[in-house]
């Protein structure tokens, strides 16, 4: 598992809290390979926030150079709030929120908590907070498609993304009707394809969107069991020996193992 926070550097792209994914083999969360460095050409658009497992926000992802200049450093910074290592579990905040708001003011926080459960649990819990507009949020996950053998399927607040060596199953739980739902990166190139599951929400000011991700070993295997409850500020997920609460705070939720 990996995860893009920090602040910006020269060659970089437009992936704050971008989380990536490799299990049974497979690249289940991807970061994509063979982003153009000229602006004029069409792969540019990979270098872009809805390229990546991020977040966007009105349909809109964080700036990023306009490609004048190449590809320097951009303005966008996000920061780790909290990590915790207590071996099998693994989770951290990282608030993404100085790096939306250049291009929306009303971003007022933009924050993302991972927690992983090894070695084949990952939760994602989105929050957003707008100022006095309400605006959708979307959630975008990629896999690896450069052999073109990635399978997307949704069903109700359910997806499953599918690899030769290993499936990932994915169940989502919100307060604004957030809905998985198959999408793509918008290219006119038509020799890559890189689909995706994209998480859509209602308008809202205030958004905490709860995705649940489970592994499995093989092309054809089982979803396994995954509840997401809410009562209140508390969130109780229980998948795969994983029973857990995240307490939605104004700052880092906090998250207790049961």
């Amino acid at each position: 598992v990996a995860f893009k926070s920090g602040g910006p550097a020269n060659h970089e792209h437009a992936d704050r809290n971008h989380i990536m994914w490799k299990h049974h083999g497979e690249r289940l969360l991807n970061d994509h390979v063979g982003a153009a460095y000229d602006r004029r050409h069409e792969g540019w658009k990979m270098r872009g926030t809805r390229a990546h497992n991020a977040v966007l926000l009105d349909g809109k992802g964080h700036p990023y150079v306009d490609g004048i200049e190449g590809t320097n450093d951009s303005k966008a910074y996000a920061n780790i709030l909290q990590y915790e290592d207590h071996g099998e579990h693994v989770w951290w905040t990282s608030d993404a929120s100085s790096s939306y708001i250049l291009d929306n003011y009303h971003a007022h926080q933009v924050l993302r908590t991972v927690l992983f459960a090894k070695p084949d649990v990952i939760v994602v819990m989105d929050q957003v907070r707008f100022r006095y507009r309400p605006q959708t949020v979307d959630a975008r996950f990629y896999p690896d498609n450069a052999d073109t053998e990635a399978g997307l399927s949704v069903k109700g607040n359910t997806f499953t993304i599918s690899r030769p060596k290993a499936q990932l199953h994915g169940l989502v739980a919100s307060d604004t009707n957030a809905r998985p739902r198959k999408a793509r990166l918008e290219m006119d190139d038509e020799e890559r394809n890189f689909p995706c599951i994209e998480v859509h929400s209602d308008e809202a000011l205030t958004h905490h969107i709860v995705t649940v991700l489970v592994s499995t070993k093989g092309a054809k295997s089982r979803a396994p069991k995954i509840t997401v409850e809410q009562d209140g500020d508390i969130w109780n997920i229980e998948t795969r020996g994983l029973k857990a609460t995240i307490r939605a705070t104004t700052r880092e939720p906090q998250i207790t193992i049961i």
